[in-house]
């Protein structure tokens, strides 16, 4: 029992780091506080979640909204990014291929 629990912590902490780092690159050079503000949350709040604290549900979904995305986009790992890139790529090429056209570029 006391092993999942491990599991389960070190999974939290997983997914709020990638939450954090999700939300930190997709404001990109906007300020803290001019997120904060399109979310109706304070700066401590956005500045909490980059350094990959928990978040309410609620303010995932008004960062998520203010940043022009889904909620389910901030829970995306590196990792995740890569392969979503690498399947994508795959099958643009396996379209183009059907297609007659050249879809390397």
């Amino acid at each position: 029992m006391k092993m999942r629990k491990i599991n389960i912590d070190q999974r939290l902490k997983d997914v709020y780091n990638a939450i954090g780092k999700n939300v930190l690159r997709l404001r990109g050079l906007m300020e803290q506080e001019e997120l904060a503000i399109k979310a109706g949350v304070s700066r401590q709040t956005v500045g909490s979640i980059e350094l990959g604290r928990p978040i309410s549900l609620g303010s995932l979904i008004r960062i998520a909204d203010a940043l022009g995305v889904e909620p389910a986009d901030l829970f995306l790992t590196d990792t995740d990014r890569q392969e979503v890139s690498h399947k994508t790529k795959m099958i643009v090429r396996k379209m183009a291929d059907l297609l007659g056209v050249d879809g390397k570029k």
